[in-house]
């Protein structure tokens, strides 16, 4: 049995934005293009810093995000 979504074959945008001083003034960092069942893998420059991070959505969906932070002192070399 074959159920209809209507948004199943549709991409959604991803926005990213970001409270750099934790004031509540978010700004869009990058925006991405997902195809229905894609991964987007995206490396923050070493420099960047926020303290809020939010991913919203143009469309509903049930999405993931997973940030992994990891410490420049503590990166491999």
């Amino acid at each position: 049995m074959n159920i209809y979504e209507p948004n199943r074959w549709l991409c959604i945008r991803l926005r990213v934005e970001v409270d750099s001083v934790g004031t509540g003034q978010r700004m869009v960092y990058k925006t991405f293009t997902v195809k229905p069942g894609q991964s987007v893998i995206h490396t923050f420059p070493s420099d960047f810093q926020a303290r809020w991070v939010r991913f919203r959505t143009d469309k509903s969906c049930t999405s993931t995000t997973l940030l992994n932070y990891q410490p420049t002192y503590l990166a491999q070399p």
